[in-house]
């Protein structure tokens, strides 16, 4: 991932969600597979959002955060989970998420 900006940050994530929306079966098994990434981030659509895309951290929130503070470039594995809303990402990381008690 080499972006420069948070618009093509956004653009990058709705870009790896929707690669990764072919994955999805209708079962849970595509979606435990995209958890094993070292970091996880739910996307989906929202006009409401900067550039049209939210997201929100599934997986990985505190090494994502140690990574950015020590500014070094992210070596960790990265997946993107496409989501219909807010709500279902909190799905997602409540049932396929890991907790980051100091994230």
């Amino acid at each position: 991932m080499n972006v420069k900006n948070k618009e093509e940050f956004a653009r990058w994530l709705a870009e790896q969600a929707n690669e990764n929306l072919a994955l999805l079966d209708g079962t849970t098994g595509p979606i435990k597979r995209l958890f094993k990434a070292d970091i996880v981030i739910g996307v989906w659509q929202s006009p409401s959002e900067d550039f049209g895309v939210g997201y929100l951290v599934l997986k990985g929130g505190k090494l994502l955060m140690e990574t950015i503070a020590s500014g070094q470039e992210i070596t960790a594995s990265f997946a993107t989970v496409p989501c219909q809303c807010y709500e279902q990402a909190i799905a997602a990381k409540e049932v396929f998420g890991t907790r980051d008690y100091d994230a």
